[in-house]
């Protein structure tokens, strides 16, 4: 039993100190611990609000970037060119098994949803 300093000398008062708790971190070991993954989602409208926004963007943000727009699934998207045209940084489609990546700007294509498992596009 721990005696405070106080009580040290009176035995007749002893005390035990207050525990407080034991506080440890996790850290789950992915590669998207290491770095922000930022999420971007807009109807067909949002286009220039995208372009706008990746105007701004640093090439290095140390960031990855996922777009996630209305796309339609019966043509070729053009989102990844729209967005090149006004960005410094990588512009990527995603493809299944591919890893997240920092200073990345990821584009869902058309007819897929998207999960990210432990650093990787499933």
């Amino acid at each position: 039993m721990a005696l405070t300093k106080k009580d040290s000398k009176k035995k007749s008062r002893l005390q035990p100190l207050k525990k407080q708790p034991v506080i440890k971190p996790i850290k789950i070991k992915s590669i998207s611990d290491d770095f922000p993954i930022v999420g971007i989602g807009a109807s067909a409208g949002g286009l220039e609000a995208i372009q706008e926004f990746f105007t701004h963007v640093p090439k290095k943000s140390g960031m990855a970037y996922i777009v996630v727009t209305h796309l339609d699934p019966n043509h070729t998207s053009m989102m990844p060119e729209l967005i090149k045209s006004h960005t410094e940084a990588h512009v990527v489609t995603i493809v299944d098994d591919m890893e997240v990546l920092p200073d990345t700007i990821y584009i869902i294509p058309p007819r897929k949803n998207l999960l990210i498992r432990n650093g990787f596009y499933a």
